[in-house]
C-alpha cells in the first residue's frame, strides 16, 4: 500500500482523486486543503508520496515544498497543479520536487508517476521515462535532458523534438517527419516550429565532444542527431 499525501484546496477535485485511486487499488490517500496543517502533519507523519498543489491559501505549494527539503526531508513530491505552465514547471524542478504534472495530464498517468516514484524507475521499461545515449538522456517524467554532465530544462516541444531524433540517433529525419511526431496538430505553421526548436535546441546543448553540432541539418532533407559528437 502506497501512503499518498495529497495538499490541494480543490475539495471536489480531490474526492475524484480518492475515488479514482481507490479504484485503482494498492493506494491510500489522505487529502488537506490547508497549506500549515499539511507541514504539521508532514512533520508528524510520513508518507510514500506527497502531491502538491502550487496555489494554496495562506501558504503556497512552493513554500511547503521549500520547508519540506530544508528540513532533509527526502519525501518524493509530485507538484500536481492546475496552471500547468512551463515557468512553473522549472521553478517546481528547482525547488526539488521530484515531478511535476498538470492537472490536465490523465489520472492513469498520475497514479503510474506516484508507482513510479515509490517503486523506482527499475521497475518499469528503461525506455518508458528515459531515452538514453553514452553523453545524453532524456527524463520524460522532468521534461529535461542530461548532457555531458549537466543538467537542461527544456519546454515540452523542444524536449519532444528531441525525443524524435534521440530515438533514431544517426538517421537524418524529414522536418515534416519531426512535426508529425512531436508537435501539436493545432499548431500553426510546424515546419518553421521544428526549426525554432532545433535552433533553441542547438544553443542550449552546445557543441559535440567532436566541436560539431549535436543537431546536424541536411539541406533539403531534414536533421540528424551528432552521434559521433555524443561518444565517450
Amino acid at each position: 500500500m502506497i501512503s499518498v499525501l495529497s495538499i490541494d484546496a480543490d475539495v471536489a477535485f480531490s474526492r475524484l482523486l480518492s475515488i479514482y485511486l481507490q479504484s485503482e487499488g494498492g493506494f491510500f490517500l489522505n487529502c488537506i486543503s490547508d497549506g500549515a496543517q499539511a507541514c504539521d502533519l508532514i512533520a508528524d507523519q510520513g508518507f510514500d508520496v506527497i502531491l502538491l498543489e502550487s496555489e494554496l491559501p495562506g501558504i503556497s505549494g512552493f513554500e511547503i515544498l521549500r520547508s519540506i527539503r530544508r528540513c532533509g526531508d527526502l519525501t518524493p513530491v509530485i507538484m500536481f497543479t492546475a496552471r500547468g505552465d512551463n515557468l512553473e514547471r522549472f521553478r517546481a524542478l528547482d525547488d526539488q520536487a521530484d515531478m511535476y504534472l498538470p492537472k490536465s495530464a490523465r489520472l492513469a498517468e498520475l497514479s503510474e508517476s506516484i508507482r513510479v516514484l515509490h517503486y523506482g524507475l527499475s521497475s518499469f521499461a528503461p525506455d518508458a521515462s528515459h531515452e538514453q545515449l553514452p553523453q545524453l538522456s532524456l527524463d520524460a517524467a522532468r521534461l529535461r535532458a542530461h548532457y555531458r554532465g549537466h543538467l537542461v530544462p527544456l519546454s515540452e516541444t523542444e524536449f519532444r523534438v528531441l525525443e524524435v531524433l534521440v530515438r533514431r540517433p544517426g538517421a537524418t529525419i524529414s522536418r515534416a517527419d519531426i512535426a508529425a511526431n512531436a508537435l501539436s496538430r493545432e499548431s500553426g505553421r510546424p515546419l518553421a516550429g521544428v526549426e525554432q526548436c532545433i535552433n533553441s535546441l542547438r544553443k542550449k546543448l552546445g557543441p559535440g565532444t567532436n566541436g560539431r553540432q549535436t543537431i546536424r541539418g541536411a539541406a533539403g532533407k531534414g536533421y540528424t542527431l551528432n552521434v559521433e559528437g555524443l561518444s565517450e
